[in-house]
Protein backbone atom coordinates (compact mmCIF):
# COMPACT_ATOMS: atom_id res chain seq x y z
CA UNK A 1 0.00 0.00 0.00
CA UNK A 2 2.66 2.35 0.74
CA UNK A 3 4.57 1.82 -2.23
CA UNK A 4 1.64 2.23 -4.31
CA UNK A 5 1.06 5.84 -2.43
CA UNK A 6 4.74 6.48 -3.20
CA UNK A 7 4.70 5.40 -6.78
CA UNK A 8 1.41 7.89 -7.20
CA UNK A 9 3.31 10.84 -5.76
CA UNK A 10 6.11 10.06 -7.50
CA UNK A 11 4.23 9.78 -10.86
CA UNK A 12 2.21 13.55 -10.02
CA UNK A 13 5.80 15.38 -9.25
CA UNK A 14 7.14 13.58 -12.21
CA UNK A 15 4.63 14.97 -14.38
CA UNK A 16 2.63 12.01 -15.16
CA UNK A 17 -1.07 13.27 -15.19
CA UNK A 18 -2.62 10.07 -16.12
CA UNK A 19 -1.85 8.00 -13.09
CA UNK A 20 -2.86 11.07 -10.90
CA UNK A 21 -6.40 11.66 -12.65
CA UNK A 22 -6.88 7.92 -12.19
CA UNK A 23 -6.16 7.85 -8.57
CA UNK A 24 -8.26 10.81 -8.39
CA UNK A 25 -11.30 9.75 -10.39
CA UNK A 26 -11.39 6.41 -8.47
CA UNK A 27 -11.26 8.14 -5.21
CA UNK A 28 -14.25 10.73 -6.59
CA UNK A 29 -15.65 7.17 -7.69
CA UNK A 30 -15.50 5.41 -4.07
CA UNK A 31 -16.96 8.91 -2.38
CA UNK A 32 -19.62 8.93 -4.51
CA UNK A 33 -20.45 5.68 -3.83
CA UNK A 34 -20.26 6.30 0.03
CA UNK A 35 -22.96 8.72 -0.59
CA UNK A 36 -25.00 6.65 -2.54
CA UNK A 37 -25.31 3.53 -0.23
CA UNK A 38 -26.32 6.20 2.21
CA UNK A 39 -29.05 7.53 0.50
CA UNK A 40 -30.07 3.91 0.24
CA UNK A 41 -29.66 3.12 4.05
CA UNK A 42 -31.51 6.34 4.93
CA UNK A 43 -34.26 4.99 2.51
CA UNK A 44 -34.60 1.57 3.86
CA UNK A 45 -34.40 2.50 7.50
CA UNK A 46 -37.48 4.80 6.66
CA UNK A 47 -39.60 2.74 4.48
CA UNK A 48 -38.68 -0.16 6.96
CA UNK A 49 -39.81 2.28 10.04
CA UNK A 50 -42.96 3.44 8.42
CA UNK A 51 -44.50 -0.11 7.50
CA UNK A 52 -43.79 -1.29 11.21
CA UNK A 53 -45.69 1.73 11.96
CA UNK A 54 -48.25 1.76 9.65
CA UNK A 55 -49.52 -2.54 10.72
CA UNK A 56 -48.89 -1.88 14.09
CA UNK A 57 -51.87 1.40 13.91
CA UNK A 58 -53.60 -0.97 11.46
CA UNK A 59 -53.72 -3.86 14.35
CA UNK A 60 -54.96 -1.80 16.85
CA UNK A 61 -57.38 0.09 14.79
CA UNK A 62 -58.78 -3.26 13.55
CA UNK A 63 -59.02 -4.64 17.35
CA UNK A 64 -60.67 -1.50 18.39
CA UNK A 65 -63.48 -1.83 15.71
CA UNK A 66 -64.23 -5.11 16.45
CA UNK A 67 -64.83 -4.52 20.60
CA UNK A 68 -68.00 -3.90 22.00
CA UNK A 69 -68.72 -0.05 21.86
CA UNK A 70 -69.47 -0.72 25.57
CA UNK A 71 -65.87 -0.86 25.80
CA UNK A 72 -64.69 1.55 23.42
CA UNK A 73 -66.82 4.34 25.21
CA UNK A 74 -65.54 3.47 28.62
CA UNK A 75 -62.03 4.60 26.66
CA UNK A 76 -61.48 8.68 26.55
CA UNK A 77 -61.52 9.35 22.74
CA UNK A 78 -58.52 11.39 23.09
CA UNK A 79 -56.09 8.26 24.28
CA UNK A 80 -57.62 6.33 21.26
CA UNK A 81 -56.13 9.00 19.07
CA UNK A 82 -52.82 9.18 21.59
CA UNK A 83 -51.99 5.78 21.19
CA UNK A 84 -51.90 4.88 17.65
CA UNK A 85 -49.54 7.95 17.33
CA UNK A 86 -47.38 7.50 20.24
CA UNK A 87 -47.00 3.84 21.21
CA UNK A 88 -46.85 2.27 17.94
CA UNK A 89 -43.52 5.03 17.57
CA UNK A 90 -42.46 4.27 20.42
CA UNK A 91 -42.83 0.51 19.49
CA UNK A 92 -41.20 0.42 16.41
CA UNK A 93 -38.31 3.06 17.77
CA UNK A 94 -37.62 0.45 19.98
Amino acid sequence: MKQRKNNRLNAAVAGDRNNYVTAIAVFVGLLVLHIALGAVYRFLEEFTRSTMENKFKEKLFRGLLTKSYVSVVRVHSGEWINRPTFDTVVTVDG
